[in-house]
């Protein structure tokens, strides 16, 4: 038989066309998922590349802290990093300061500034775009008037996302190396994710995850209509053809389609990278240019998905053919074997024995490898596994059946038990990747405490001061050390923030010289504005930092004693009020440490920010899954009606109601779902916990998921619902009698 001849029968009747038609959108579908997964996991690392550079070639080393500025080479470059905030978002300042005087002229040891070129001059700041177009929408007293000169804009070689909000700020030498965070720039390198492997783990595991329904989707489709396959081989066997007949044409039929399918998602994959790109993961988008896949790779993911799919028809079409004399009628499958497990125990005991190892402290060659294995293997033994417990709750269920929706839908489960799972093991894989996603979102470290913020943590700005604590003599022959300002003189300082408009106290707590770790040391009336328990008749009072209800009064002379460390700004609790504060801090010439937050900000920025990302990229893999997971079933819905049309329809023919035939595609759909399901959502905890727990070697642990989770699944079975009762005017169109054909 010629190919043409093949393609002609391919393509012979029109309902043919249309479900070759289906098969290329199906086949479509999967490849542009495929390519968009693999650009995002590709766009997640260049992001980490791109802001790699803000670990100045530390490496394995670490950084090199100025301790004496006179030990500094004239050469170097310096460097300090920062977490300024305003209207609650991080803006990442980078502080840098060129080589000496002396060594002006000579050719810098670092290279250029990534986006930036040369080293800022003292007072002036590069923004990026988001934090350029920030400024500009905010009072300068709330946000611009922290950075000087704006002298250009950052380029985005140098921004992990179009949102970044990022500040190149150039500083003194003198005045930034006297900080306790400035180091020498070794280069403008770094490695991804600070050198942690375990987040690109995380991030390959989440790809993993997200593909498996994609999978079984492109599998789903390119069964569409193999029972009318079944039938025309059969006929074309009885009228000469040979089993290297039938080879061909599913050959050409699946390839044709899958071919099409794929060039047509490598073109929707394209076009849908722009929608791709407002997807905010860690706070911030994808650059659009990091999701486009090279020409290399998309063409192979077309040559992969073409040849896959022509050898899985090829080898359907070899195990279909049973000879001329065969029955085109569906046949009993061989029963799963409860040595399926197998696959998904393997799978399990890799990633629980990784698990109890990183308890145990005991290092584990190739971890990296072994827990994505393990994923993977779980993954698919889950998949085979399926069958088998759909065989088990059918035969079950069968006995206890009472209608006849019931027996036939739990008979042919029980004859079709991989068929029967089949359509649905998208969604139940997707179930168990949302599980694994939601558990692993609560990542948090073990032992953390439990925070909670009240009103006065959101309005109260805190920075800490320099006590002014000098290293002994004027002339740095050593010595006792000596206090510089004293609570007193501070109060003079910080007068003048008071006249800032939303503020309405500033408060001085000091410490101890002895003791600046300790307790700080506050007025009564300081103590109560913030919210503290002054004890009666107090006039000053100690309180153990972090623990307001532990207070003491104390004499005066404590407080005369004590040196300034910590400036608290009270607000109206407005953002502007609160960022009006926090720039009035950094611009004067308050000796301040680091930049000024809420206790709010602290606790949120002193959280695992790349768990949190992680997080948010769990949410888009749960939503992906699902939606693909639920066109999945209704495609494997629709092909098991259009299957089994002669039969539902003779069902009618003999007096059948509709109701009855759309109780039985029900029943069908449920069965599995809820054989399988549960132990998808058990299975989904434990390989949530074996991952965090084998990457971090017990330092963290894991929680029960947040509302969002139960919604997921909530949405997930509306979604299945809603797949099933598609198809019932398929059932009610394929079942007529104008439809029903006889041999």
């Amino acid at each position: 038989m010629r190919w043409s001849t093949a393609a002609r029968l391919a393509l012979g009747t029109r309902r043919d066309r249309g479900r070759l038609l289906g098969m290329v959108a199906g086949v479509a579908v999967g490849v542009s998922l495929f390519l968009l997964l693999l650009g995002a996991y590709h766009a997640l690392g260049e992001r980490e590349e791109r802001t790699a550079w803000t670990q100045f070639g530390a490496g394995d080393a670490g950084l090199t802290y100025v301790g004496d500025p006179g030990d500094v080479p004239a050469d170097a470059v310096l460097a300090a990093t920062g977490r300024d905030l305003v209207r609650g978002q991080v803006v990442t300042r980078i502080d840098l300061a060129g080589p000496a005087e002396e060594a002006a002229g000579a050719t810098s040891p670092v290279g250029p500034v990534p986006g930036v070129g040369a080293v800022p001059a003292p007072g002036t700041t590069w923004l990026s775009p988001a934090l350029a177009e920030l400024v500009a929408a905010l009072p300068a007293d709330q946000l611009g008037d922290r950075f000087g000169t704006v002298a250009g804009t950052v380029g985005t070689e140098a921004l992990g996302s179009p949102d970044a909000l990022v500040a190149v700020t150039g500083a003194s030498r003198d005045e930034l190396a006297e900080t306790s965070d400035a180091a020498v720039v070794r280069s403008f390198t770094g490695r991804p994710y600070g050198g942690n492997s375990n987040y690109q783990v995380v991030a390959l595991v989440g790809s993993v995850a997200i593909l498996f329904p994609v999978l079984l989707l492109v599998g789903i489709v390119t069964d569409l209509g193999a029972a009318q396959r079944r039938e025309r081989w059969t006929t074309l066997r009885l009228m000469g053809a040979t089993r290297g007949d039938t080879v061909r044409i599913a050959a050409v039929e699946t390839g044709a389609t899958a071919l099409g399918g794929a060039l047509v998602g490598t073109g929707l994959a394209r076009l849908l990278v722009p929608l791709a790109a407002q997807l905010r993961i860690d706070d911030g988008r994808l650059f659009a240019s990091d999701l486009v896949t090279s020409p290399l790779v998309a063409g192979l993911a077309v040559v992969v998905a073409t040849a896959a799919s022509v050898a899985v028809a090829v080898r359907r079409a070899t195990r279909s053919d049973r000879g001329p004399l065969s029955t085109a009628r569906e046949t009993a499958e061989q029963r799963p074997r409860a040595t399926r497990l197998l696959v998904l125990a393997v799978g399990l005991a890799a990633l629980l024995g990784i698990s109890v190892a990183g308890l145990a402290g005991v290092a584990v060659p190739g971890l990296d490898l072994l827990l994505v294995g393990g994923f993977v293997v779980t993954s698919v033994g889950l998949v085979l596994a399926g069958p088998w417990a759909t065989l088990l709750v059918s035969r079950v269920a069968l006995r206890h059946a009472r209608s006849a929706s019931g027996m036939v839908a739990l008979s042919r489960i029980a004859r079709t038990p991989r068929a029967t799972f089949r359509s649905v093991s998208g969604l139940v894989i997707a179930v168990f990747m949302v599980s694994v996603f939601a558990v692993a979102a609560t990542t948090a470290f073990a032992g953390g405490p439990d925070v909670e913020l009240t009103a006065l943590d959101r309005s109260v700005v805190q920075v800490g001061v320099d006590p002014g604590l000098g290293d002994g003599s004027e002339d740095g022959s050593g010595g006792a050390s000596v206090p510089g300002l004293t609570i007193a003189e501070m109060r003079s300082e910080v007068a003048g923030l008071a006249d800032v408009a939303g503020v309405t106290r500033v408060v001085v707590a000091g410490a101890i010289v002895d003791d600046l770790d300790g307790t700080l040391v506050l007025d009564a009336a300081d103590a109560e504005a913030i919210g503290v328990a002054v004890p009666s008749g107090a006039q000053v009072v100690t309180v153990l930092r972090g623990v307001v209800d532990q207070v003491e009064a104390v004499d005066p002379s404590v407080r005369d004693a004590a040196v300034p460390t910590q400036l608290l700004v009270l607000t109206d609790g407005s953002s502007a009020a609160v960022d009006r504060a926090r720039t009035a801090l950094e611009t004067s010439d308050l000796p301040v440490l680091g930049y000024p937050s809420t206790r709010a900000e602290q606790v949120i920025d002193t959280s695992d920010s790349t768990a949190a990302s992680f997080a948010a990229m769990a949410n888009v893999g749960m939503a992906i899954a699902t939606l693909v997971a639920s066109a999945s079933l209704t495609v494997a819905t629709v092909a098991g009606v259009l299957d089994r049309r002669r039969t539902f329809g003779l069902l009618r023919l003999v007096g059948m109601p509709v109701r009855t035939l759309r109780s039985i595609v029900v029943k069908e759909a449920a069965v599995p779902l809820l054989a399988v399901t549960l132990a998808a959502v058990v299975l989904g905890f434990v390989v949530a916990w074996t991952i965090i727990t084998g990457l971090s070697g017990g330092d963290r642990r894991v929680g029960w998921p947040d509302w969002s989770y139960v919604a997921t699944l909530a949405a997930a079975s509306l979604l299945a619902v809603v797949s099933v009762t598609a198809t019932f005017g398929t059932v009610r169109r394929s079942t007529a009698v104008a439809s029903t054909r006889f041999e």
